[in-house]
């Protein structure tokens, strides 16, 4: 019984920790600290990939951190 926990918990973490690429919608404002901005539904985190891919304006306010950012479709 307890490996199988500590299997489960070993899955959860690694699982979690790995990049994911979160892109840019921007369907409710300029705020980068709306989740509904992000095709993950969620604000990125230092471990994801963001690409944006529409020439748009972004407000951050504070300070943030990400794994990349990518700029596609000869956007700016």
């Amino acid at each position: 019984m307890k490996r199988c926990l500590l299997l489960f918990i070993a899955i959860a973490v690694f699982g979690y920790g790995q990049a994911a690429t979160v892109t840019w919608t921007g369907i409710s404002g300029q705020s980068w600290a709306v989740g509904t901005n992000w095709s993950s539904g969620f604000v990125p985190i230092s471990t994801d990939d963001v690409v944006f891919n529409a020439s748009v304006t972004v407000v951050v306010n504070g300070t943030l951190t990400v794994n990349s950012i990518k700029i596609t479709n000869n956007s700016s």
